[in-house]
């Protein structure tokens, strides 16, 4: 082989090697893009009253949430301002079993993303994997295929009120 050949060849092989690290960089670069979007984003928020604030008995230090509100068996959003956290979450009368259920607005696997879930019918979707959580499943512990599932909320139930202690909402501010 010829010097002027291997000069040919090696500059061949040169730009081979840039195109190919090019490629890789721009993928790369994409990745991270996309991984840095997902932590970074916020909650899409479909209506700016989504959330109802919790009104906290100071004197009892419970949250108090009369039966009447959940008769129309639609998954209720409130929030609890704890310091500089909020956390988020869902109380609802399930329409195929008739309970009460409560619940963080928190995946037991995806928390750390900060996305939660949305309702979706007799459903909570999470939204990181997609699937959905039956309501009658809330509070059993059950998790999804997919390992997803909300966090549980403890809770009491009276003839008239939902009552959620201000200690349990504080020891879900780790999940926002």
């Amino acid at each position: 082989m010829k010097a002027e050949e291997r000069l040919k060849l090696g500059k061949k092989r040169t730009k081979q090697k840039i195109i190919f690290f090019s490629i890789v960089s721009v993928i790369v670069l994409v990745l991270a893009g996309a991984f840095i979007y997902v932590l970074t984003r916020e909650e899409p928020v479909k209506d700016p009253n989504k959330y109802q604030q919790t009104q906290m008995d100071p004197a009892k230090q419970q949250v108090e949430i009369p039966i009447a509100d959940l008769a129309d068996q639609n998954i209720h959003p409130y929030i609890y301002k704890y310091g500089s956290k909020q956390i988020k979450y869902f109380v609802m009368n399930g329409s195929t079993d008739h309970k009460v259920h409560a619940c963080f607005n928190a995946c037991v696997k995806h928390y750390k993303e900060g996305l939660g879930f949305e309702p979706a019918g007799d459903n909570l979707q999470c939204r990181s994997q997609l699937c959905s959580y039956p309501v009658p499943d809330i509070g059993t512990g059950k998790l999804l295929y997919c390992g997803c599932g909300p966090v549980s909320l403890p809770f009491n139930l009276t003839s008239e009120k939902v009552i959620i202690k201000a200690a349990d909402l504080q020891a879900g501010a780790k999940y926002f």
